[in-house]
């Protein structure tokens, strides 16, 4: 008999029953929620003592099925009972736990977001069946606390300012992981590099250089959305990065935009007329796999086209509180070059 299983199981159950069902008890019994996670060890319980499975751990409800196949076959039916058992009570606390995120009192935000830390340091793939919509939860909570934090100069001190440039790069890894949380990132992205630049030098450059994949096609063939999104958040790391080796950024992204679109107008022209300096290292690197078949090459030239512009028209639309030199002359003779395409061209 899986004692262990059953007693975890059985714990659990008591533990979203009597305390996260309701969310004011959550706040008040908050430690002894944690204490109960963690020296009962109730996400991971070792399973019992009657059965071939003696002393092995229940770590990841994915293995669920090998553990089952490995039981003897006189245990296996009540063995596997169990198991889905404990696995409809995981499945239940991450439900709640998500709920939790989403309350509107900062307080059971608050605690939901100890209960998640100490829930994925004991069992990530408890969450999994909700991971993504708990991460989106996740981010949205963290930075309503921090903007209610910022209010507060002690808050400000001791909670915030450690942890930006950790929360940043989090955000970044989690970008490159998933493409579909893009808009709840790069919120977070820009409300911190827009209220804490001095904390974001260790993240500026890191941030442009991930989310310039999404506009050269490295990560996605094109989307308007992810474009746009990808685009606004570069531009404000532009004009607010107070890195010192990085104080022109933003003339550096806007002119090597520029040159980008005008070799990629070359290409889909097939004219070797080059009026602006095409030096490879002045321009962005394109993800344009070989094609033999021209009307497809023409069109991912073309995507990639519409996305740098995207860029462009972003970096120039953004707010700043410095002096931006704009390349006036440059910039016309990439519009002339783009308002040049019409029925009569070889393009269309």
């Amino acid at each position: 008999m899986t004692t262990r299983l059953i007693q975890a199981r059985t714990k659990l159950e008591f533990l979203l029953d009597e305390y996260l069902s309701n969310e004011k008890k959550v706040q008040e019994e908050l430690p002894f929620i944690l204490e109960s996670i963690i020296f009962s060890n109730l996400l991971v319980p070792s399973l019992g003592s009657n059965t071939s499975n003696q002393g092995r751990t229940l770590q990841k409800p994915s293995n669920l099925n090998n553990i089952i196949q490995n039981s003897s076959r006189d245990s296996e039916a009540h063995f596997s009972k169990e198991i889905k058992e404990f696995v409809k009570v995981s499945d239940k606390w991450a439900s709640r736990i998500t709920a939790l995120l989403l309350s509107r009192d900062p307080k059971t935000r608050f605690s939901a977001i100890l209960i998640l830390k100490q829930t994925s340091e004991q069992s990530i793939p408890i969450l999994k069946p909700e991971m993504k919509k708990t991460q989106k939860v996740a981010i949205i909570t963290l930075l309503s606390i921090y903007k209610l934090a910022n209010q507060y100069t002690d808050l400000e001190r001791d909670i915030i300012i450690p942890s930006v440039p950790k929360f940043c790069n989090s955000l970044l890894l989690l970008l490159k992981e998933d493409v579909q949380l893009i808009q709840y990132i790069t919120d977070g992205l820009i409300w911190t590099a827009r209220t804490y630049p001095t904390q974001m030098k260790s993240v500026s450059q890191k941030a442009i250089t991930a989310l310039l994949e999404f506009i050269s096609g490295q990560r996605v063939s094109y989307s308007p959305e992810v474009v746009s999104l990808a685009s606004k958040c570069i531009a404000v790391f532009c004009v607010e990065s107070k890195d010192s080796q990085n104080s022109n950024s933003w003339n550096e992204v806007f002119n090597k935009t520029l040159r980008t679109i005008d070799v990629i107008l070359n290409n889909i022209y097939d004219s070797a007329e080059q009026t602006l300096k095409t030096d490879p290292k002045s321009t962005f690197s394109v993800n344009l796999p070989d094609s033999t078949d021209y009307t497809n090459y023409i069109s991912l030239q073309t995507n990639r086209c519409i996305s740098f512009t995207e860029l462009l028209i972003a970096m120039l639309s953004v707010k700043s509180k410095n002096l931006l030199t704009i390349p006036v002359h440059e910039i016309i003779h990439i519009v002339n070059k783009l308002s040049s395409i019409s029925s009569g061209t070889k393009v269309l």
